[in-house]
């Protein structure tokens, strides 16, 4: 961890943010030097927010510190692939339904509804998928809080989907 001097003696546990790139094989690489002006700076972070809070289907990243400004991470990354998107709505209490597994046919790994990311912080409830270079139609599957499931079919990239509950085939188990 790469850590600055002090610039208050309130504040003694500064740090510089790292990026982190995940592999196809799943393990992490340090990019921080490639990742611009924004690293260069510290602060005592302590909770991050993930979203496409500017709508071009790129995901950026606010970073709250304490005793300092939130900063606004905006991803300008120009070639970075397509990807699948996908908003759940469930009916009563839970609208959002948080808690909901999330998979993409020919996409390794489930993602579940979870707006929490760090501390005191919230992120967006879209679920993204990154499918590289393949921008054909794609069938997501959900299983809901409750355990129902139900698959949604030609679904193309590029695009936020809205997945209301019943509007999709009932899914079995092995789906």
């Amino acid at each position: 961890m790469r850590s600055l001097e002090p610039r208050d003696p309130e504040q003694p546990y500064d740090q510089l943010d790292r990026l982190l790139r995940q592999g196809e094989d799943g393990r992490f690489t340090d990019i921080t030097t490639e990742a611009g002006a924004a690293f260069k700076t510290g602060g005592m972070a302590r909770g991050t927010a993930f979203g496409d809070l500017d709508g071009d289907g790129r995901i950026d990243v606010v970073v709250t510190n304490n005793r300092g400004r939130a900063r606004i991470l905006r991803n300008t990354i120009v070639g970075a692939g397509h990807s699948v998107a996908v908003r759940l709505e469930d009916h009563g209490a839970n609208r959002d339904a948080i808690g909901a597994a999330v998979w993409l046919d020919g996409a390794a790994g489930r993602h579940w509804v979870q707006p929490h990311s760090s501390y005191l912080s919230s992120s967006e409830f879209t679920v993204r998928f990154g499918v590289g270079e393949n921008a054909s139609s794609r069938t997501v599957h959900v299983i809901w809080p409750d355990g129902q499931r139900e698959s949604f079919d030609a679904l193309v990239a590029d695009r936020v989907h809205l997945l209301k509950r019943g509007t999709g085939r009932q899914a079995k188990e092995t789906d």
